[in-house]
């Protein structure tokens, strides 16, 4: 995998954390780049692969702003994610954009 990955047409940087299990994505750098960061403190590359495509997914979502707080009952802050099914295709779009552009999955056309 690549250090770096595509997101709405910015490049974000891609690191791997050994001390985190999950991951995290931060969007508002002074450089105006994002980052990405997914632990491999578990080692099963399913596990990581799946962190990935959360966080990629998420940060699309952040970035073209369908993404919510909701309050619940003085809980803990949660997520809402509000889109039509237009949209959906538009994400689908995007989200193969980001796993092209970090070498997750590759082409077998020939292209780039």
């Amino acid at each position: 995998m690549k250090k770096t990955i595509r997101i709405c047409s910015r490049e974000w940087d891609l690191k791997l954390d050994p001390k985190m299990t999950g991951g995290e994505f931060n969007t508002y750098y002074p450089d105006g780049k994002g980052t990405i960061t997914i632990g491999t403190k578990w080692k099963k590359p399913e596990f990581r692969h799946q962190v990935l495509l959360h966080e990629i997914l998420e940060a699309v979502l952040v970035v073209d702003v369908k993404r919510y707080k909701v309050e619940k009952n003085n809980e803990e802050t949660s997520y809402l994610f509000v889109f039509d099914h237009e949209y959906l295709e538009d994400l689908a779009i995007k989200l193969l954009d980001a796993l092209l552009s970090c070498g997750l999955i590759k082409r077998n056309d020939g292209k780039r």
